[in-house]
């Protein structure tokens, strides 16, 4: 008998479970002890990059940007060490009215740029530490620091997020100062993390101009406390079918929660009769001292990947929002920027237009106009009748019009996209929810309509996500019952329910709801039809501990919670016929445990074939490897764990070759 190994399924390191979550390349190793670059020289004897600590350093958006890679600075050092170490340099250059933005990363592997291959969960993880200098000479902010810089992470999803903004001291100039960055744990994506990031932004005034740092001693440091398990926290609250935007992210105080359409032509309103744009806001977010915002965008053209602040980045933005004051009134603000690509000053431009010194553009103050309603739940609309006369209504009546100039309207000919969303706009509104029961637009050339709360999920054919934390954005089907929330870390933990808090282990139903990550909790809804007392139950959580593989031959299915955990009854199998081996990661149950550990799968019919090529990785605690008999007769295959010695191999069920 000769069992060859024909071909191995693409692996995929995939990242802890959450929206809209996007996969690395392929399967990664995993820190295990604390990491640290000290960005040392390499034999280099002058500023150097893409090479030796800096290789995978790059610009990664904004300006400088396009991947250009970093430098490592030679002759400057935070231990002083001038011929074997430097430190890494950040330049930031001022973009005129677009201010300052830039946002660097570097990878734990550091081979190459976007090196993903070595990861950290950073559960595991207390913080990030780093020493921070600025040249001489560098102006200070009006408190004589050098304003903030962002700490944070690239996650494997291609998001940059920030665990802090610390201020760079004014002794900065003079002297390395040694800065500790807290992990929050409560964030989307840190079980998968491949690298740290790093952003200057003139956000908050500062800097007006080209600005440098170095940064040296870069370190992410093991915790040394075992985590605690998590726990049912706060109430369980009603789910409200629709679009369901969730501020999730904490200090996400400007994150866009939205949907964008696919098509970018034929929803435009230049040329056509009358076109109204039409929304239902379901619910709004209560007590956010009027900061929560609704909004609704038209931009020319159509958003890119990283365009979720559409409203800045691109050139030509209607931009409508709704705001509730804490008394329960709405403002509608109809707002909008013409020619001003990577800027906003626009938007909130509030110089009269004649003042030729502080308005050299003539814009026009904003808003253009505005609408008060009893509300912001409800139905709203805004209507373009022959292009420029804009009919704006709201709940309660509520209605108002104006005229928009026709040079205006005209940039807003298709191609242009509409964008659905909310923005927090302060900390009071973390953690809660815009909702959108309904869309539609109609008179243009392509009209739609979508009730979301009647959807089952959001219909990928007309809207894309575009949103900084998509993690955020669910869209609750009718049926949906509530929300149930526990702490963070919970990592190996999943949710079971009960018809009495005192059932059998054995009742204990084991449930797979959709979940976030909202503000330092996991928020998993619940369907009603799930729970095992019918309207009424009870709630736990369990930790899946692996301890064994499972080996599944075609015709079996993974079988939690039974004698064997496996289902069917293996297929015969054509001698030299390709067939997949499935091996799962499994608990003492059968359930089925995420993993990325690697296994090999040997004959146990001939002990002298076996894998030859080791290297099968589990992607979420499963692999598929491609094998064919070329010997008749009763087979079987065995997996061994080659990561994690103390995982039980496992043998296959015979399966007959003919």
């Amino acid at each position: 008998m000769n069992l060859k190994k024909m071909k191995q399924y693409a692996g995929l390191a995939l990242a802890a479970f959450s929206i809209g979550s996007v996969a690395s390349s392929q399967a990664a190793t995993f820190l295990t002890t604390s990491y640290t670059n000290n960005f040392d020289l390499g034999g280099n004897t002058a500023d150097f990059n893409n090479s030796g600590s800096v290789k995978s350093w790059i610009y990664w958006y904004s300006v400088p940007g396009g991947n250009t890679p970093m430098y490592c600075h030679y002759g400057l050092d935070a231990t002083g060490k001038t011929n074997t170490s430097g430190c890494l340099e950040m330049d930031s250059p001022f973009q005129g009215q677009g201010g300052t933005q830039n946002v660097v990363f570097g990878t734990f592997d550091n081979q190459w740029g976007y090196d993903f291959n070595v990861e950290a969960d950073l559960v595991n993880y207390t913080n990030i530490s780093f020493d921070i200098r600025v040249p001489q000479g560098m102006p200070t902010d009006g408190n004589g620091n050098f304003g903030n810089i962002n700490v944070g992470i690239i996650t494997s999803s291609y998001g940059f997020t920030s665990f802090g903004s610390p201020t760079i001291p004014g002794a900065a100039s003079n002297s390395w100062v040694h800065i500790v960055v807290p992990i929050d744990k409560t964030k989307a994506n840190i079980s998968t993390v491949p690298g740290l990031a790093f952003s200057i932004a003139s956000w908050g005034g500062y800097p007006q101009f080209n600005f440098t740092n170095y940064i040296d001693n870069l370190q992410l440091n093991l915790s040394p406390v075992k985590v605690p398990p998590p726990s049912f926290a706060g109430t369980i609250t009603k789910a409200l079918p629709g679009l369901n935007l969730i501020a999730s992210q904490n200090g996400g105080q400007y994150n866009r929660y939205q949907v964008a359409t696919l098509a970018s032509t034929g929803l435009g309103f230049v040329d056509q009769p009358s076109v109204t744009y039409s929304w239902n806001i379901q619910s709004f977010p209560q007590k956010t001292g009027g900061n929560f915002q609704q909004h609704f965008f038209i931009v020319g053209g159509t958003p890119g990947q990283y365009d979720q602040a559409a409203d800045y980045n691109l050139a030509n933005v209607l931009f409508l929002t709704v705001q509730q004051a804490d008394n329960g009134q709405a403002t509608f603000n109809f707002r909008y920027k013409t020619n001003q690509p990577a800027g906003n000053a626009m938007l909130f431009n509030g110089n009269s237009p004649t003042n030729t010194v502080s308005n050299p553009n003539g814009w026009p103050i904003q808003p253009v106009f505005s609408l008060g309603a009893s509300q912001a739940v409800g139905n709203w609309s805004v209507t373009f009748a022959n292009i420029t006369n804009v009919t704006v209504s709201g709940p309660g009546g509520a209605t108002t019009n104006f005229v928009l100039d026709l040079a205006t309207a005209q940039l807003f000919a298709d191609p242009v996209t509409l964008i659905l969303g909310g923005q927090p706009n302060n900390a009071n509104g973390y953690g809660k929810a815009l909702v959108y029961g309904s869309f539609s637009v109609t008179g243009n050339d392509s009209p739609f309509s979508d009730n979301f709360t009647n959807d089952t999920s959001l219909d990928t054919a007309t809207w894309k996500d575009l949103s900084n934390d998509p993690n955020g954005d669910i869209l609750v089907p009718p049926g949906s019952f509530e929300w149930v929330n526990w702490s963070l870390p919970d990592a190996g933990f999943g949710l079971q329910t009960a018809a009495a808090v005192n059932a059998a282990a054995s009742s204990w139903r084991d449930l797979t709801p959709t979940t976030l990550l909202n503000n330092g909790t996991r928020q998993a809804l619940v369907d009603k039809s799930t729970l095992a007392g019918g309207s009424a139950g009870y709630f736990r959580l369990i930790q899946r501990v692996a301890t064994q593989l499972q080996v599944l031959l075609p015709g079996e299915t993974n079988a939690p919670n039974t004698l064997t955990g496996k289902g069917g009854t293996p297929d015969i199998q054509p001698i030299n016929n390709l067939f997949p081996v499935t091996v799962n990661l499994v608990d003492s149950t059968f359930h089925i445990i995420s993993s990325s550990d690697t296994v090999v799968l040997n004959s146990t019919t001939d002990s002298t074939v076996g894998d030859t090529s080791p290297g099968n990785a589990l992607v979420g605690g499963t692999a598929q490897v491609n094998f064919y008999f070329d010997t008749a007769g009763p087979q079987t295959i065995t997996a061994v764990d080659t990561t994690s010695t103390n995982i039980l191999s496992n043998t296959s069920s015979t399966v007959t070759a003919q």
